[in-house]
């Protein structure tokens, strides 16, 4: 409740502020009947500000600057203050946001006097503001100076273009001028706003401008809002910053395709370096003929999402390895592993070593992780599925372990059971094993089946 009326009294606090009933008579400031101070007009958007005992209290003007920005046109308005008797100026940032709006200018500014910079209020002249205020240097807001900058730099696009006009053509410049493009201008009545559409030389719809926005043919857009009535001048203006953003005409369709492209290749490259995919690392290749072939392999677990399509690929992921090694002339040679043909591979760098093995209830050899290599049982990881396997010297195929899946309940009690009999050779082990602390997702819970079934009598 403590929390309600602490909101609702700053709401009413704020209100009232916001609200002040400001009245100017012969020069005499009141705010909410109170006369406060003396506030003299010079001229227009010029003002003194004195006490009631006509003592030079500050002075300031409201002004404001048009720029071009990459946004478009942008107006800013500011106060410009100074003290008596001193030619520095100090500036303060002029926003009526959240304050009450009159058509009276002198109003706004009185309520932005007190509201914003809080230099008067109904009881007087707040002098610990105004000392506060000149205590220290205040410039220009540095964020006007910084969208100028940033125009002129990213203007220098379009003199390097020697971007031209001739009547609708668009024109770049140079040893010979060429034809880019051409624009057409709409004025809507209805909307009173000016429609620019602009055209490739392939008479291809590039961009389209209306409302404060540029839509350009590859569905991006750029927000670009200006003030001119004037329809070739807003043409020119919007083709110019188009051509800032990389939109230069001639053969866009041609262009944007090898941006895209590229744009691919790198995405592709950037997910190859996280992938668990192998590229183009230095390895051995085991045959199982018992052949050490050392050279540069390539070996993909799963298709990359930057490379699908929407299509299924019919590549065998996991089953195939290539390896390039070169020839006695010194040219490149790839040779194909297959999985089912027995082969083992060795990374120089990890040293992580993949078996070709096969396993029950799944079509093809794949190639696997080795995580241990112990003699008769060993553990292998699939990175295709992320789940284990568990194979015996002694079987062609191993077994795939999986402790649980969203498809099916009491999963890892019917997984055991597999195991038990794919390992019916050690009849002991189900006697020796406490199944409740092994984790079957787990490598290390795997480990502890292995050496049972390794000490098994």
């Amino acid at each position: 409740m403590k929390k309600k009326l602490l909101i609702a009294t700053l709401f009413l606090i704020s209100i009232s502020t916001i609200a002040q009933d400001v009245k100017v008579k012969k020069d005499i400031l009141s705010l909410n009947k109170n006369e406060v101070c003396k506030l003299i007009k010079i001229e227009l958007n010029h003002y003194d500000l004195k006490d009631l005992n006509d003592k030079d209290i500050l002075s300031f003007k409201v002004e404001s600057e048009n720029i071009i920005s990459l946004k478009g046109d942008e107006t800013f308005k500011f106060f410009k203050f100074s003290k008596p008797n001193n030619n520095d100026v100090y500036f303060s940032d002029y926003d009526n946001t959240g304050l009450k709006f009159s058509l009276s200018n002198e109003k706004n500014i009185v309520r932005h006097l007190v509201k914003k910079n809080e230099f008067i209020s109904d009881t007087g002249i707040n002098y610990d503001k105004i000392n506060d205020f000149f205590a220290e240097p205040r410039p220009r807001n540095p964020s006007v100076d910084e969208k100028i900058a940033q125009f002129k730099e990213a203007y220098k696009v379009v003199k390097d273009f020697d971007l031209k006009f001739d009547k609708n053509n668009i024109i770049k410049g140079g040893a010979e001028d060429i034809i880019i493009g051409h624009y057409k201008t709409n004025y809507n009545s209805s909307t009173k706003q000016t429609i620019v559409k602009v055209y490739d030389a392939t008479n291809f719809l590039t961009g389209t401008y209306q409302k404060g926005e540029i839509s350009l043919f590859n569905k991006n857009s750029i927000d670009y809002t200006l003030k001119s009535t004037n329809s070739d001048e807003i043409a020119k203006r919007v083709i110019e910053r188009m051509i800032m953003s990389g939109y230069t005409l001639g053969d866009m369709q041609t262009k944007q395709f090898n941006i895209n492209r590229e744009n691919h290749k790198n995405e592709v490259l950037a997910e190859m370096k996280t992938s668990d995919n192998i590229y183009k690392k230095e390895a051995t290749v085991y045959t199982a003929e018992g052949e050490k072939i050392e050279g540069i392999l390539t070996l993909e677990f799963y298709e990359l999402e930057s490379k699908k399509s929407g299509m299924s690929s019919l590549q065998n992921y996991g089953g195939v390895a290539s390896l390039k090694t070169k020839k006695e002339n010194g040219k490149d040679k790839y040779t194909t592993y297959k999985a089912k043909d027995g082969v083992k591979i060795c990374l120089k760098e990890s040293g992580d070593c993949y078996a070709g093995i096969a396993t029950k209830g799944v079509t093809g050899p794949k190639f696997n992780l080795i995580v241990n290599d112990t003699e008769n049982l060993k553990l292998y990881k699939s990175i295709t599925s992320k789940y284990h396997i568990l194979k015996k010297d002694s079987e062609e195929k191993g077994i795939i372990v999986e402790g649980s899946t969203i498809f099916k309940k009491d999963n890892s009690e019917k997984m055991f059971e597999k195991l038990f009999e794919y390992l019916n050779d050690c009849p002991t082990l189900k006697d020796n094993l406490n199944t409740s602390e092994i984790n079957l997702d787990e490598a290390e819970g795997l480990k502890k089946i292995i050496t049972a079934y390794k000490n098994c009598k």
